[in-house]
């Protein structure tokens, strides 16, 4: 299993949680980096492969990076 941090993610990449949860690295319109919930596989499976789903990264960040960057 690949673990990375938010620096490490391309933009629109997927990720999970290590708790069935996936996202994709998005930027705010300020250029802040965030995870944007997708929900579990089945719903990730709309936007990715299998193969993506299967090959997504840990995000060890996850619960540390602040997913409200401009409010």
């Amino acid at each position: 299993m690949k673990i990375v941090e938010i620096s490490e993610v391309a933009e629109n990449e997927l990720v999970f949680d290590g708790n069935g949860g996936y996202a994709r690295k998005m930027l705010c319109v300020h250029g802040n980096p965030f995870y944007a919930y997708i929900g579990i596989a089945e719903d990730a499976s709309r936007y990715y492969t299998d193969e993506q789903i299967d090959n997504a990264a840990y995000a060890s960040d996850w619960e540390e990076i602040d997913l409200d960057c401009c409010s």
